[in-house]
């Protein structure tokens, strides 16, 4: 039985926006369209054999990867980070509209360190931020399980470090 492709959307949207936006800050609603192309193109070749989430995640994954990689051929994708627009947002937060907006803000930020990560090293963080375990993202991402753990300890060294860069050391 083949599954029904705005379901799919549906059901997985979360999955694919938060791929979409860590792997193409800027561009993320392209991205998006890129892999709901692919999980179209790809669905008659889902066998069920694994869960469709984690086939959603494998699609999305390699699809991110991919465009990642023309477009970082076609244009270099260093996406600035002003330090001064964040520390203004961090010293004027007061009402609950200021704080909405910071609290945005240090989502984007978080989007943009992880942008800057590796494409493996983004699918697993972005894996780990979903709430799964090691032995998931292993399957998802086939690196073994033990070194989920030790990639897991350095990519959030890079991210502090990269926040820190960047004038914001505590999210």
């Amino acid at each position: 039985m083949k599954p029904d492709f705005q379901k799919i959307l549906q059901d997985h949207n979360d999955i694919i926006y938060k791929i979409s936006k860590s792997f193409a800050f800027e561009n993320y609603q392209d991205l998006y369209q890129e892999i709901a192309i692919e999980i179209w193109r790809s669905l008659e070749k889902f066998r069920g054999e694994a869960q469709i989430k984690t086939w959603i995640y494998r699609v999305a994954f390699n699809t991110a990867v991919s465009y990642s990689t023309k477009v970082k051929r076609q244009v270099v994708n260093n996406i600035p980070i002003d330090p001064a627009e964040i520390k203004a947002i961090q010293e004027n937060y007061q009402t609950s509209k200021e704080q909405a907006a910071a609290s945005k803000t240090k989502v984007n930020l978080l989007y943009q360190c992880i942008n800057m990560l590796v494409p493996v090293n983004r699918s697993i963080i972005i894996l780990q931020l979903e709430g799964h375990d090691y032995e998931e993202i292993s399957q998802i991402t086939g690196i073994k399980i033990n070194t989920i753990g030790v990639k897991l300890n350095r990519i959030r060294n890079r991210l502090f470090q990269l926040l820190k860069d960047n004038g914001y050391e505590r999210l």
